[in-house]
């Protein structure tokens, strides 16, 4: 594979040069997996009355952190107005716990689909959740338990959801009356960031496990939501990151992978092999694979063997600590950059924006005189060249099993050039929804990002596009 020296990005694109370059396969390793969380919450009436839905936006700092609900989370306003509730059951009456749960729990799975594509169209660009990473989605419904002999017992049915983007979407599963669920919320990146990058494109957070602790309150007349603050932080990160022999840099738990050593395919992160099977995980190590003069890789191993290490060995211990039901890991699988066909046979690099920050601050004289005299327009992020990223989730319960969720794809920037831009407001012009500031150095033109008429970037390339917020 050809390598890319990082040049200025300023009209908005870079050119690969070279006859007939081709993208790498893949490149190990996640960064900015943190994802900006939105905490919904649905209260379901089963007697008829409106169901309550409310939520709070909970953004990431950077790639290490998140302010809650009690650090200045941003409530969703009118959510109910861009949300249909699920559907409550049609009765609240069940002859046990477990078929209140088990009845719910298949009720939420049917109509999930649809609610989580309404979701997931609110992350969309331009949308009020543009921002948004992924949606924590708790169902709450109030419920009657007959069985048992005596008096009716009132209780309740909760599931906690995760969604994407994407509308992809998995469920913990219905339990009745849960009370207080703790979940332990982590990322796993993994360390051989480089490996199929072009030169100077780096990923954040090699090797990094990076955790928070998720709590559900379930067991009053609603759900809430927060992160908890531990040791008075947010986000958490244990380094896992080693370096040595022919990895370079290289995560413990980061999964297998077909490399070249003295000439030769071999596969890394594998201690020994029989039979054509790599037979122990050892992070750090090789193995040749005896059958490549013949030109055929010939080495089969189980990939998901390093997932399970961690979630065993570092998941599980935290689930164990801090008391938790159970876990989500996110594990960074793949990345790779996005090309697009150049003139004379090049590639061209698509150039990527991530808007972190948008603000207006009012002028002295605002709300007096001239709306918008003397007020600026302030922004602030990164921009560099599109990367899109595979992810696969993962459910771990306490004792450290590892059970497949879910896999999507994130679109992130890198590597990545900071810009901070301001512009003065001046004629009662105010910017709203789409508008931006030229993110490059070449000017600081206002307009659309969904018609980007300045440096002709397509919406998708601006990967995120932080909501304003006037101060």
């Amino acid at each position: 594979m050809r390598k890319m020296a990082l040049t200025a990005v300023l009209a908005g694109s870079a050119t690969l040069v070279g006859c007939l370059l081709t993208a790498p396969a893949f490149a190990l390793g996640v960064g900015l997996l943190h994802p900006q969380i939105a905490t919904i919450t649905e209260v379901a009436n089963p007697a008829g009355g409106q169901a309550s839905l409310s939520g709070v936006v909970n953004r990431s700092v950077n790639t290490h952190g998140a302010d809650t609900v009690a650090g200045n989370g941003k409530a969703i306003m009118n959510l109910g107005a861009l949300l249909s509730p699920v559907p409550p059951p049609a009765s609240p009456t069940y002859n046990s716990p477990t078929a209140a749960a088990s009845q719910i729990g298949t009720l939420l799975n049917y109509d999930m689909t649809q609610f989580a594509q309404q979701v997931a169209g609110l992350m969309q660009p331009g949308k009020p959740l543009a921002d948004v990473k992924q949606a924590v989605f708790t169902y709450t419904v109030p419920v009657t338990i007959t069985g048992g002999g005596g008096q009716p017992v009132k209780g309740f049915v909760n599931d906690t959801c995760f969604i994407d983007p994407s509308g992809a979407y998995n469920c913990l599963g219905a339990a009745y009356n849960a009370g207080v669920t703790k979940i332990i919320y982590a990322v796993y990146e993994q360390g051989a960031v480089a490996q199929g990058l072009p030169a100077n494109w780096t990923l954040p957070n090699p090797g990094d496990l990076q955790w928070a602790e998720l709590e559900i309150q379930s067991s009053g007349a609603g759900a809430t939501q927060s992160f908890l603050t531990v040791q008075g932080k947010i986000w958490h990160t244990i380094s896992l990151l080693h370096s040595g022999g022919p990895l370079g840099q290289y995560g413990q738990y980061d999964m297998y992978q077909v490399g070249t050593v003295a000439n030769q395919q071999a596969l890394i992160n594998c201690g020994a092999a029989a039979g054509g099977v790599c037979t122990q995980y050892r992070p750090g190590a090789w193995v040749l694979d005896p059958k490549n003069s013949q030109g055929v890789g010939s080495l089969g191993y189980n990939q998901k063997t390093p997932v399970d290490l961690l979630a065993k060995n570092a998941i599980a211990p935290l689930e164990s600590q801090y008391g938790a039901d159970g876990a989500v890991l996110l594990y960074g699988k793949t990345v790779a950059p996005v090309y697009n066909p150049g003139p004379n046979n090049t590639s061209v690099a698509q150039t990527a924006v991530d808007i972190q920050q948008r603000v207006i601050l009012p002028g002295g004289m605002f709300f007096f005189i001239s709306r918008g005299a003397g007020g600026q327009f302030r922004e602030q992020g990164v921009y560099g060249y599109l990367l899109n990223q595979q992810v696969d989730q993962y459910n771990v319960d306490p004792a450290g099993t590892a059970t497949f969720s879910n896999s999507f794809v994130r679109h992130v920037v890198s590597p990545s050039q900071p810009f901070s831009k301001s512009v003065s407001l001046t004629g009662g012009y105010q910017p709203s929804g789409p508008s931006i500031i030229n993110p490059f150095p070449a000017g600081n033109q206002i307009y659309s990002y969904l018609n980007d008429t300045v440096n002709h970037l397509p919406a998708s390339a601006y990967v995120q596009v932080a909501p304003i917020v006037i101060q």
